[in-house]
């Protein structure tokens, strides 16, 4: 959307810059959100290990299915393909395209598996707050991505009024597109107040983080659509077909989550 700026002979992207802002936001947020809260219980450098946790994982779940959603690709469209440890490990450090849905998938997978290892529901107690921080970052992620202009963030031609072009952007186009990462900021936008209301008044702890990791999903699934990405299997795209794993995985948190702890 946006050329990127040039500092000291070397380019930075408007989405390294909302970047390394949303990080600042979201740590601050974590640590500060107080109205409400069910995590007192937990230590500083508890919250912090929790926050740094969520942003590693961020990380390595939307470079690696980046990653992973290229090889598929290469296999549906009947390439020859050569796979090793280290050929994906300089896929890794190459790597300029994330995805945001391996994200997901990693924050719920993982929120799946330590919800079986601790029976005392202690993970209850930060799943909303960390979740609404999630979704927050989103929000500012979004609008990085709409000025820099990432391929496979933007949608198809439109002819509709609010169309945008991305002449500038990792995947220049000169025709008006869905601004789908506009899109994908207002709906966040909505559900983080939704989310706040719900962590302060739910009468049970989860409930908050539980509705955005379903939300989000839902939202994400209809809206790839009208993306760019590639159809992986059955006219859906990889992010479609993941999505849908990071609600069936989100029905089981919701059981476990209505089920009595285990003291």
């Amino acid at each position: 959307m946006l050329p990127r700026i040039e500092f000291l002979g070397k380019d930075i992207s408007w989405y390294g810059i909302l970047l390394v802002f949303t990080i600042v936001l979201v740590v601050v947020f974590f640590q500060n959100y107080k109205k409400g809260s069910t995590y007192s219980n937990f230590s500083f450098f508890e919250r912090n290990t929790v926050i740094f946790l969520f942003l590693l994982t961020g990380y390595l779940g939307s470079v690696s299915f980046g990653i992973f959603e290229r090889y598929l690709i290469k296999l549906t469209r009947g390439y020859q393909l050569e796979v090793s440890l280290g050929n994906f490990a300089q896929d890794v450090a190459n790597s300029s395209t994330g995805r945001w849905f391996g994200s997901i998938f990693l924050y719920a997978f993982g929120i799946l598996l330590y919800a079986l290892w601790d029976r005392k529901r202690r993970y209850i107690q930060i799943l909303d707050l960390t979740l609404i921080t999630i979704c927050l970052g989103v929000i500012f992620g979004k609008i990085g991505c709409f000025l820099d202009g990432h391929y496979g963030c933007y949608g198809i031609p439109t002819e509709l009024p609010w169309g945008v072009t991305f002449p500038y952007g990792t995947g220049a186009t000169l025709l008006p597109v869905h601004p789908v990462q506009i899109y994908d900021a207002i709906f966040h936008s909505l559900l983080f107040i939704i989310l706040l209301r719900m962590q302060t008044k739910s009468s049970i702890a989860g409930m908050a983080g539980i509705t955005f990791l379903f939300s989000t999903s839902f939202y994400n699934i209809l809206i790839e659509f009208i993306r760019t990405n590639k159809v992986i299997f059955g006219g859906l795209t990889f992010a479609q077909l993941t999505y849908i794993v990071v609600i069936l995985i989100t029905l089981a948190l919701f059981l476990m989550i209505r089920r009595p702890s285990t003291a």
